[in-house]
């Protein structure tokens, strides 16, 4: 878990309670990206891993993976997405192309 200036993700494995089944993934709650999050909501990855850590930044997160997979999204004015400064807003995890393993 993380907390940003707006928001927070946490890396979550499954959970069931009386009130909320939680699925296995990463929940923000705040705001990111200017959308107001009152609830965990679940960020849909594409890919079947392992979240091994998150981190928050003032609108964005990062969130590292299983197998050296780094993803980001939020908001990047800046290029801190790190997928180039052509891109600076992404609403759902998105592989960091520059550093994916090279085998």
């Amino acid at each position: 878990m993380d907390v940003g200036m707006t928001h927070v993700a946490t890396a979550m494995e499954p959970v069931h309670s009386s009130s909320k089944d939680y699925k296995k993934g990463i929940y923000t709650t705040g705001t990111l990206h200017g959308i107001i999050h009152q609830i965990p909501t679940l960020s849909p990855s594409r890919l079947p891993l392992q979240c091994t850590q998150v981190a928050c930044g003032r609108r964005h997160t990062l969130a590292s993976f299983e197998g050296r997979v780094v993803m980001s999204w939020g908001s990047g004015y800046f290029g801190q997405l790190g997928h180039g400064l052509d891109r600076i807003h992404c609403l759902h995890p998105t592989a960091i192309e520059r550093l994916m393993p090279r085998y």
